[in-house]
């Protein structure tokens, strides 16, 4: 099954940004696993959890995850998304985080 796609235009380098509409379960679960991976959780005697430090590059994996699984084309180009995400302006990186945001509440919402 293939997810509708739309294009979006980012705001400062006007890069065009082909994106899916929603992503599969296999491919939610790939993403929920680095935000796992991103706090220290030790379960306590009382069975209570602790929760430690976060891990940013965890969190961080959790966002590369996110494009890599939304994002289908950046100006055009298929190939290492994630590097052509990257090498976007800060604001327009924001700006593709948000949109893929809002695709996944998106989702929580019709549920």
């Amino acid at each position: 099954m293939n997810a509708p796609t739309k294009t979006i235009e980012t705001p400062i380098a006007k890069a065009k940004i082909e994106i899916k509409d929603w992503i599969t379960g296999q491919e939610a679960e790939h993403i929920e696993a680095a935000l796992l991976e991103a706090v220290k959780a030790t379960p306590e005697k009382s069975g209570n959890i602790k929760f430690g430090e976060y891990n940013v590059a965890a969190i961080n994996e959790q966002s590369h995850r996110e494009i890599e699984a939304f994002v289908i084309s950046i100006n055009g180009v298929k190939e290492n998304i994630l590097k052509e995400a990257l090498s976007l302006p800060d604001e327009d990186y924001e700006f593709l985080k948000k949109e893929i945001q809002t695709r996944r509440k998106k989702k929580e919402a019709t549920a």
